[in-house]
């Protein structure tokens, strides 16, 4: 069986089972590779599995630069419990109410791995 490039793609960020750092940061760029101004908005950190109906983590992000684009978060243990390869999302809502999410040409993988002790 073949592989997606998805699946192919090396993680983008990597956490182990149960932590709740280090946190991710992300500049958002629009299509043009213009960094989108978040000024009035606000972002959620999406990350779900491959064909999963629903996200394992939709919380809000904290916006760190709204004019360069800037966004971050945190996990909690709850987030990092199940180890797997997640693709993730930034989903901003602008103050208008339009909703676009990032990156947008792709995902942005992350791989949980096992701890090897608690």
């Amino acid at each position: 069986m073949s592989r997606t490039r998805w699946q192919r793609k090396a993680p983008d960020f990597n956490w182990t089972q149960g932590d709740t750092a280090p946190a991710i940061a992300e500049q958002l760029f629009d299509g043009t590779g213009t960094a989108v101004n978040l000024s009035g908005a606000t972002v959620k950190f999406q990350m779900a599995g491959p064909g999963q109906a629903t996200a394992e983590v939709d919380a809000t992000a904290t916006i760190t630069d709204a004019a360069l684009g800037k966004v971050s978060y945190t996990p909690i243990t709850a987030d990092t419990d199940t180890i797997g390869v997640y693709m993730v999302q930034w989903k901003v809502t602008f103050g208008g109410g339009a909703i676009e999410r990032f990156p947008n040409s792709d995902y942005q993988k992350i791989k949980i791995q096992k701890q090897v002790a608690p």
